[in-house]
């Protein structure tokens, strides 16, 4: 696979896409954590239709999605924070509360 324009090298594995080989990473963590109870109910690539004022804005697709401790965790593995990005975590708290936890790539 080519590199994309942040140098990550896409892998695919267990029927998913992921973006970089520190998102397929975290990946394995995360099922590790599933599979040994500390998480439960993970979601890859979960995604929100960011709406302001009636008006469909954008769709923000964040990395994973688990409960930890009764609590739902969004988390998205970042290297760049893209202006973009920026603007969608920002969104995801005003329209829905939800705090997006990094991870560091």
């Amino acid at each position: 696979m080519r590199l994309n324009k942040y140098g990550n090298r896409r892998v695919r594995a267990d029927n998913y896409v992921f973006d970089s080989q520190a998102e397929w990473r975290r990946y394995q963590d995360l099922t590790l954590m599933q599979r040994a109870g500390l998480i439960t109910d993970l979601v890859v690539h979960p995604w929100w239709c960011l709406v302001v004022n009636g008006q469909a804005i954008c769709k923000y697709v964040a990395d994973f999605q688990y409960q930890e401790n009764g609590r739902d965790v969004i988390e998205d593995v970042k290297g760049v924070r893209t202006p973009a990005y920026r603007i969608k975590k920002a969104l995801m708290l005003a329209c829905y509360g939800i705090s997006i936890a990094e991870v560091e790539a």
